[in-house]
């Protein structure tokens, strides 16, 4: 009997699935690919069929409503008078891929100037990351998790990012956890007295992400008490545009 799997961002397809299931063909129902094991299903002879869903405008719709209650509708920001316009500030997208360049749309229709760093892309405007991100007010995670780009976000790009708003609409493990908490939980010691140099952030994690990392929930819990950071449960791509794309995708990939 051909079984087939419909893998979506929550299941892990590893050797050990692969051979107790024995599918014949994986369907990857989103537009990650770190949660499956290519090689492993390639040695096993399983097809992984890959959907032509598109989440790029719900995911990017996401990251600047993220934004703006970071920096204009934040309550705690608007009393003390610390409210941002976004005209005229300065964003980098890293990552630019169909969702970075939906991201990119939107902000320039705020005002804002924004800009690529993507070094697989010819669209990059930057050739490092770390100059980029001293010269951005604004900067939006927008890539695919590589072995290569595991905490991108480090302590050097934290340096960077003082005082400034990073959102994460991608994966958690493209930041360092430990310098999330260090530059961002406003109960540090080196961050008492000093709020503004705090890193505001915008996550959308996986449940299990903080679940798992108490560095990483540390900061945002205490960082949101202060209005200084946003979390949302990976529900990015969770509008009824976006879901009903995906149904659409899957069952056009059953019957390939």
């Amino acid at each position: 009997m051909n079984k087939v799997i419909v893998a979506d961002e929550n299941t892990r397809v590893t050797k050990e699935l692969l051979d107790k299931e024995n599918p014949s063909r994986i369907i990857n129902s989103c537009r990650g690919r770190d949660h499956i094991d290519y090689e492993a299903c390639h040695e096993r002879g399983v097809k992984v069929v890959e959907t032509d869903y598109e989440p790029a405008n719900s995911v990017a719709d996401h990251a600047v409503a993220m934004l703006l209650q970071l920096v204009v509708l934040n309550p705690k920001a608007t009393v003390t008078g610390e409210g941002e316009e976004l005209a005229g500030k300065k964003a980098l997208i890293v990552g630019a891929g169909r969702i970075g360049k939906a991201i990119h749309a939107r902000l320039t229709g705020f005002g804002v100037e924004a800009y690529y760093y993507d070094p697989y892309s010819e669209a990059s405007d930057f050739q490092e990351l770390r100059p980029a991100l001293k010269w951005c007010d604004y900067a939006f995670l927008a890539c695919p998790l590589t072995p290569e780009n595991k905490h991108l976000i480090g302590y050097q790009e934290f340096l960077r990012l003082r005082g400034k708003v990073l959102i994460n609409i991608a994966r958690a493990e493209l930041v360092d956890p430990y310098y999330l908490n260090l530059f961002s939980n406003p109960f540090n010691q080196n961050n008492r007295g000093n709020p503004k140099r705090l890193v505001r952030v915008g996550w959308d994690f996986y449940d299990e992400t903080l679940a798992e990392d108490k560095q990483a929930w540390s900061a945002l819990f205490h960082a949101s008490a202060k209005g200084k950071s946003m979390m949302t449960r990976h529900t990015a791509w969770r509008t009824r545009e976006a879901r009903a794309r995906r149904e659409n995708a899957v069952k056009k990939a059953r019957k390939e």
